[in-house]
């Protein structure tokens, strides 16, 4: 009887030992994601002008676009400006990207072709943005408009950040206007090169 129960014992544990494993179940889930990257695009998309009489403002390139990996850039001629005269730009840029882009501070927004003058006569020159859906608003409100600072040698500058939501239209307003006594600058051409530099949100 004890050897009996001895042998179902060792039987037992040999089970236990080698035949364990052998009923273990085991099965794979595969989970696959997908990961799609943003888009930086912008794009200008409108170009008004106004002036005074016998003045011309125009766009040598108004339909092209503007996107991160692009170096083009929208080139604005102002003719025939004289003195008393004023000759207005009005460029939009959409966000057409997938995320929030901005400008950063300290970043050129337009430069000038046209000569070392601009370091005399650059407060002939104003030159604004502002982020606004709202043609309305394009009055001189200091909350909507920021003026670009002018710095010799490379232009018209952001003083600070400017962002624009996906979907949104950044104005650039030129303003050029010359004084009754500038009349030293006669038969000047006035070309001025809207070219800002548009990054991510987060840079």
């Amino acid at each position: 009887m004890k050897k009996t129960r001895f042998i179902a014992m060792v039987l037992a544990v040999a089970v236990m030992l080698i035949g364990a494993g052998y009923a273990w179940w085991s099965e794979t889930v595969t989970l696959n994601t997908d990961v799609t990257t943003g888009v930086l695009d912008m794009d200008i998309v409108s170009f008004e002008h106004e002036e005074s009489q016998d003045v011309t403002v125009r766009s040598a390139n108004g339909s092209i676009g503007l996107d991160e990996d692009d170096t083009d850039s929208l080139d604005v001629f102002i003719e025939n400006l004289y003195p008393g005269a004023y000759g207005k730009a009005i460029i939009g840029i959409q966000n057409n990207s997938t995320m929030e882009v901005k400008i950063p501070a300290r970043s050129r927004v337009a430069s000038t072709v046209s000569g070392d003058f601009f370091e005399d006569y650059s407060d002939r020159f104003e030159i604004r943005i502002t982020p606004s859906l709202d043609d309305d608003e394009l009055a001189d409100d200091p909350q909507i408009i920021s003026t670009l600072q002018y710095i010799p040698g490379n232009g018209y500058q952001t003083v600070d950040d400017i962002t624009i939501q996906p979907e949104e239209i950044l104005y650039v307003i030129i303003d050029a206007s010359l004084a009754w006594s500038d009349t030293n600058l006669e038969g000047e051409l006035f070309e001025i090169t809207v070219n800002p530099t548009f990054v991510q949100f987060n840079q």
